[in-house]
């Protein structure tokens, strides 16, 4: 089947079952696309569709543009037939600052009728093709294109083919305000790229009180404009504020930003970071009277900050210890004890770390105090004329100590009153008492009370009672 002369009943269904979408003039439509090259010179094919189709119109198929170059003589066997051509380049017209960019098919040779055959136009002329439009109407003799990597100049414009334009161009020299690199002349002609710059830099410092002169420079594609209109504005104008001529005054320490901007181009601008400064004159002083604390112990450190003889508010001061294993200090200058020794703890601004003062603490053990007790050990009973011992135990807060020593002695509860002796010391140390029961027996079954007094403090004492008992 011959899928371009088809009948008029068949076209339909061969059309959506083999059809191409398509683009005519920017509408969607379908048409049948040949998949043959109806002349080897060109990258053309046939297209047949329902749609209405005119030599001229632009097609839109398989990622390209495609112009309609043949005649189309009317609808016949229900359908629309032509010829179209790739167009190999898109170029763009420079209409005083308007860039329209149109396919086109540029071409280096033409086809003579008389001979069949294809010439080769001289060197440095090109026809182009493309739609004639309402905006193709536009382009006029000497309007310059820029494409591989020429300018090129409309020498003559052809519109005896319906529905196109050709153009005869011929090569031309860049001129200043040609865009080489996008491909559009003319382009700096009508267009302009406006840069500002602060000379200052990104960022300057002033005293408060102090002036500043801003300085700018505004270029238009690269030359300066003279006598620039340049507005100024302040980001905090309680910091520094800046006149219309580009005067900067520092009012307050802080930071600021100031913008300069074209007049008009709110777009075209620049800015620079100002910092006020103020003259200091600071002054740390530590307060604390005492500067002696016990291990364990701790000592908040006293401060006071001023600023020309004014207190500072709140200042961010940073403490440091010389001797970490003697003292220690927190962020808040609170002083912790470690252990006996002398350390110097210096406070300082953060940020001017030679603004500080010192203080020199003294860190001494913990005073002790003591509470002895003694426990007397031995037997509760003691035979007749025998010899037994005791030992005495030290302790200072519940704590065995070895360090003390006591001295023993004995005296008689007698329930009658009496002042009798039952037993003697043979010998004793500051923890030990050897004792001999006396040998009468009439003391049988009688007590007597050994004691044992501390020799550090006679007031600390301990007694044990003991029972004489019959040798049998």
């Amino acid at each position: 089947m011959n899928l371009f002369s088809p009948n008029e009943n068949d076209f339909n269904f061969i059309l959506a079952d083999a059809g191409r979408d398509i683009l005519i003039n920017g509408i969607a439509t379908r048409a049948l696309i040949s998949n043959l090259k109806v002349k080897s010179d060109y990258d053309d094919k046939y297209i047949s569709t329902l749609t209405e189709l005119s030599q001229g119109d632009r097609i839109e198929y398989n990622g390209l543009y495609w112009l309609i170059v043949s005649e189309v003589n009317g609808k016949r066997y229900e359908k629309y037939k032509g010829v179209m051509r790739a167009c190999n380049f898109d170029i763009k017209f420079n209409f005083a600052g308007n860039i329209k960019t149109f396919p086109a098919i540029v071409e280096s040779k033409v086809f003579d009728i008389e001979t069949g055959q294809y010439m080769t136009l001289p060197v440095g002329k090109i026809l182009m093709t493309i739609q004639d439009n309402s905006d193709t109407k536009n382009i006029i003799l000497n309007q310059r294109i820029i494409k591989m990597d020429s300018a090129w100049k409309v020498i003559g414009i052809d519109k005896t083919k319906n529905g196109l334009v050709i153009l005869h161009l011929e090569k031309d020299s860049f001129g200043s305000s040609d865009d080489k690199e996008n491909e559009i002349a003319n382009r700096w002609q009508y267009e302009h790229i406006y840069k500002l710059t602060i000379n200052e830099g990104e960022s300057a410092n002033i005293l408060k009180d102090d002036t500043l002169q801003l300085s700018v420079k505004l270029t238009d594609n690269g030359v300066a404009v003279d006598s620039p209109s340049i507005t100024y504005v302040s980001s905090d104008a309680n910091i520094c504020n800046i006149n219309n001529n580009g005067l900067i005054t520092g009012i307050a320490e802080g930071k600021a930003i100031i913008t300069a901007q074209m007049t008009g181009k709110p777009d075209v601008k620049d800015t620079i970071s100002i910092n006020v400064k103020v003259n200091h004159n600071y002054v740390l002083t530590i307060t604390n009277e005492s500067a002696t604390l016990n291990i364990g112990d701790n000592l908040q450190l006293k401060y006071t900050l001023t600023d020309n003889g004014v207190i500072v508010d709140n200042p961010n001061i940073i403490f440091t210890s010389s001797d970490n294993n003697i003292a220690t200090v927190n962020s808040s200058g609170l002083i912790t004890g470690i252990s006996i020794g002398t350390v110097t703890i210096t406070a300082q601004m953060a940020d001017r770390p030679e603004i500080n003062d010192a203080l020199q603490v003294i860190v001494q053990e913990v005073p002790i105090s003591h509470n002895y007790s003694i426990v007397i050990t031995g037997g509760a009973t003691i035979k007749l004329n025998q010899t037994q011992s005791y030992t005495a135990t030290f302790y200072d807060n519940g704590v065995e100590v070895a360090d003390q020593s006591g001295t023993w002695t004995i005296k008689s509860p007698n329930p009658d009153g009496t002042t009798n002796i039952y037993a003697t010391i043979q010998s004793q140390t500051g923890n030990s008492v050897s004792i001999k029961a006396t040998s009468t027996s009439s003391y049988v079954n009688k007590y007597l009370e050994l004691v044992c007094t501390l020799n550090s403090d006679n007031t600390i004492k301990a007694s044990k009672q003991i029972q004489v008992k019959s040798l049998f």
